[in-house]
């Protein structure tokens, strides 16, 4: 690897989390130990690395970084499955609910649907009813 500024940015957290040994962790970046020295000595390399080892530190969120890693390694396998056109429906279903919910997507829940702003509208079809009735629009919060 030449000397650059470019790096995986997962690199850094990695890093950071210390979830690798040294030798998984060039093995995973395709790096040699030299290359790493080299990235430790540019300033915004250590610059990244101590912001993300102190946002750790304080919020406590190692594990939900952690946890962020392993989904993101995952994905590559996820999409291969959702491009499968042998893997089942029910199963992209699946797929798909995790990644909502790896991603945070998941609606809020609430005791009271105005509070959470759900409403759900259902309005009838023109064409299925008879001619002298008026369509019928329910906006019943759900």
């Amino acid at each position: 690897m030449e000397l650059t500024t470019a790096y995986h940015p997962q690199l850094i957290l990695d890093i950071a989390l210390e979830s690798h040994d040294l030798h998984d962790l060039l093995q995973k970046y395709d790096l040699t130990e030299s290359d790493l020295d080299r990235l430790y000595t540019l300033p915004q390399f250590k610059r990244e690395l101590l912001t993300t080892r102190a946002e750790l530190t304080q919020t406590g969120s190692a594990f939900r970084a952690h946890a962020r890693v392993i989904a993101e390694e995952h994905l590559v396998t996820m999409n291969d499955l959702m491009n499968n056109p042998d893997v089942p429906v029910t199963q992209k279903v699946a797929i798909w609910q995790s990644m909502v919910r790896y991603a945070s997507l998941e609606p809020p829940k609430a005791e009271n649907a105005l509070l959470a702003g759900g409403i759900t509208i259902n309005i009838a079809g023109y064409a299925a009813l008879p001619l002298h009735l008026s369509p019928v629009v329910d906006v019943t919060p759900t």
